[in-house]
């Protein structure tokens, strides 16, 4: 048998697989393993008991998260006006040069 290493083990000792937990300790118990040494994700799943084949049933939304997902937007603005376009809020501004940087450098910064 494999043997676990030894962050994962003691992760692994926390938890009880036939035990279905409440979302307040789930969410607890998330942080509790948590052991990378980065910003770590989960994925969450939902069984909602519903058939989505019929049109009554179908669950569709978006939500929004309290703190973002992590990615800021950058705009580039190709254009003769630098000034007006820093002014708008262009974090990069440029023509030929910044169309050169991209193909030449693989740029997307």
């Amino acid at each position: 048998m494999k043997k676990l290493a030894k962050r994962y083990a003691a992760s692994l000792a926390l938890v009880e697989k036939s035990k279905k937990y409440s979302l307040q300790e789930a969410c607890e118990l998330v942080k509790k393993t948590a052991t990378a040494k980065c910003d770590e994700s989960i994925d969450v799943s939902f069984h909602l008991n519903i058939n989505p084949k019929q049109a009554d049933q179908q669950l569709r939304g978006t939500i929004v998260l309290p703190h973002g997902n992590g990615k800021t937007v950058k705009v580039l603005a190709i254009t003769d006006k630098v000034s007006e376009a820093t002014a708008a809020g262009a974090d990069f501004v440029g023509q030929q040069d910044m169309l050169d940087k991209i193909q030449k450098e693989n740029w997307f910064d």
